[in-house]
C-alpha cells in the first residue's frame, strides 16, 4: 500500500483541509502534509511554513499524529526542477498524491504519480484564496476555521492588515 502525499499551501488551514486529513489518516496508514510555497512570505501567503505546520499539528487529533509526518515543500521558477524534487524527496512508487491543485496535479500525473481522484470538501465556501479575502477585508470567517487555531489565525491576521501585509 502506497502512503499518501498531501500537497498544499494551507494559507490558513481550514475546515476543508482538516476534513480532507481525517479522511485520509482513517482509510491510510501514513500521511505525509507538504506544505507548499514553504519558502514565501506575501498576501498571498501570509503564513510562514513554521506558522502553518503549528496550526495543521493543532487540527489533528492526538490517535493520529504517530501516523502523520510533515515536510516543507519551496516553490520554485522552474515546474522541471520543482517535479524533480517532489520525486527525489517523494518517490512515485511510494505515494499517492493529494491536492487540490491544478497545476500540482498536472505536472505530477505528466510525471507519473498516482493521483487521489477524491472530491474536495465545500470548496466554494473552504478555499484559502476567499478566506484570504474575507480576512483582509475585516469580514467574517471564523465558521471556515477549526476552532482548535481560530484563536490563533485571528490574533495573527490582526497584526499583519494593520500593517497593511495582508
Amino acid at each position: 500500500m502506497r502512503n499518501i502525499l498531501f500537497i498544499g499551501r494551507f494559507q490558513p488551514p481550514h475546515f476543508g483541509h482538516k476534513k480532507t486529513i481525517l479522511r485520509l489518516l482513517k482509510s491510510q496508514k501514513k500521511l505525509t502534509i507538504a506544505i507548499g510555497s514553504s519558502n514565501k512570505c506575501d498576501e498571498n501567503n501570509p503564513f510562514s511554513a513554521k506558522e502553518r505546520l503549528y496550526l495543521l499539528k493543532k487540527i489533528i487529533p492526538k490517535r493520529y499524529v504517530c501516523n502523520t509526518k510533515f515536510a516543507f515543500l519551496a516553490d520554485n521558477k522552474s515546474n522541471a526542477k520543482w517535479v524533480s524534487v517532489v520525486a527525489h524527496r517523494f518517490p512515485k512508487e511510494k505515494y499517492v498524491v493529494v491536492s487540490a491543485n491544478k497545476l500540482v496535479r498536472s505536472l505530477l500525473k505528466k510525471a507519473g504519480y498516482v493521483l487521489d481522484h477524491s472530491s474536495l470538501y465545500n470548496r466554494k465556501l473552504w478555499e484559502g484564496k476567499k478566506i484570504r479575502s474575507l480576512i483582509r477585508n475585516s469580514k467574517d470567517y471564523s465558521t471556515r476555521i477549526p476552532s482548535q487555531i481560530l484563536k490563533t489565525i485571528s490574533k495573527k491576521s490582526k497584526k499583519l492588515v494593520k500593517k497593511k501585509k495582508f
